[in-house]
C-alpha cells in the first residue's frame, strides 16, 4: 500500500507513532497507519517497496534500522525521489536493493533518448516511475527496452485502469504500483493467462 504522510509525520511512522491524521472519511473508525516495523513483520515473505518521502537523512537511517531489525533486505527495494535520502540509506544498508532517485532516473531517461549506455557501477537495480511527468512521457517501449538492456527493472506508478495495466505489461513493465490493487491484480492475472 502507499501512504503519503503529511509533513512532520513521516518520521513518526518509522519511529513509533501508530496513528496520525487521516482523511476525514476514516476518522473515528479505529483505522490508523501502521509503523514500518509492523508492516514488515505482518507481511512475512512478501516482496515490498519502501518509498521514503522527503529529503531526510534521519528518515533514511530509521528505515535502514527497521529493515535490518526485520531482516528483510533480500525481499525489499528501498526508494526515494531524494538523492540525500537514498544516499544516506545506501551508506547505512549497502546490501539492500534501491531504486533510482529522481536525478538518477532523469539522467537515465535522457541517456535513453540518445541510446547512450548506462555508466558502470550504478547503485540502483530498479526504477519506480510515473508513465508521465506533466507533459513529458517517461515510460515508453523504448525506455523499457533501454533499461532492460542494462539489466534494471521498471515498476510504473500510479496505474489504476485495467487497460493501462495491460498496455504497460505488454510494453515490458516489470511491475505496477496501483491505488486499485483489485483492478491491477485482476488485469495482471488476465495478462498472465493470455501468455500461457
Amino acid at each position: 500500500f502507499f501512504f503519503q504522510a503529511e509533513d512532520g509525520i513521516r518520521d513518526k511512522l518509522v519511529t513509533g507513532v501508530q496513528t496520525c491524521a487521516l482523511p476525514i472519511s476514516y476518522r473515528g473508525q479505529g483505522i490508523g497507519v501502521p509503523r514500518l516495523d509492523a508492516v514488515l513483520a505482518r507481511h512475512g515473505a512478501t516482496r515490498i517497496i519502501i518509498e521514503m518521502k522527503g529529503a531526510s537523512a534521519e528518515l533514511a537511517r530509521a528505515v535502514a534500522q527497521a529493515v535490518r531489525k526485520a531482516d528483510v533486505g533480500p525481499r525489499c527495494c528501498v526508494g526515494s525521489f531524494h538523492a540525500l535520502t537514498l544516499n544516506t540509506f545506501r551508506a547505512a544498508c549497502p546490501e539492500v536493493a534501491t531504486s533510482a532517485s529522481q536525478p538518477e532516473a532523469r539522467r537515465a531517461l535522457h541517456r535513453s533518448w540518445v541510446r547512450w549506455p548506462f555508466r558502470d557501477g550504478q547503485p540502483y537495480c530498479a526504477f519506480q516511475l510515473p508513465e508521465r511527468a506533466g507533459r513529458l512521457r517517461v515510460i515508453s517501449r523504448n525506455f523499457l527496452s533501454y533499461v532492460h538492456r542494462e539489466d534494471k527493472l521498471v515498476q510504473v506508478w500510479v496505474v489504476n485502469e485495467r487497460a493501462d495495466v495491460l498496455r504497460l505489461l505488454d510494453w515490458g513493465a516489470d511491475g505496477i504500483i496501483s491505488d486499485r490493487p483489485d483492478t491491477a491484480v485482476a488485469a495482471r492475472d488476465e495478462w498472465m493467462a493470455s501468455r500461457s
